[in-house]
């Protein structure tokens, strides 16, 4: 498939799926997850699609309720983007998205900055 393509195809099902998550599917546990990116393999038959949960939802909890929803999320992809072959959706936690959160969280937390004049002068 072409990269433009591709990126564009991988754009298209985050936004689908995120709508669907928020608005359509039932199921509580998923309604306040947010999808990161999707990466789809070069011959479009399998996305994996990164995804962050709040911190106080369990991860195993969030992922098997994901994968009980992929066959109503894939029947939303075919629909709405008119996809012949609808990807097979594999559900992964974004790890690097939750080690950036963590990241500015401790740098949020540093907020005594010290200025140039408060620092000592060598004479």
């Amino acid at each position: 498939m072409h990269a433009v393509r591709l990126a564009k195809l991988q754009e298209a099902i985050q936004r689908v799926i995120s709508e669907q998550l928020s608005s359509a599917v039932a199921d509580p546990r998923l309604q306040t997850i947010t999808i990161s990116r999707v990466k789809m393999s070069a011959d479009g038959a399998s996305a994996k699609v990164f995804v962050l949960g709040r911190e106080n939802q369990a991860d195993t909890e969030i992922l098997a309720a994901l994968r009980g929803a992929s066959g109503f999320l894939r029947h939303a992809l075919a629909h709405r983007l008119g996809l012949r072959l609808t990807p097979a959706l594999h559900f992964v936690l974004d790890k690097e998205a939750h080690e950036m959160m963590a990241i500015r969280h401790l740098l949020n937390q540093n907020t005594s900055i010290r200025t140039p004049k408060e620092y000592p002068q060598d004479d």
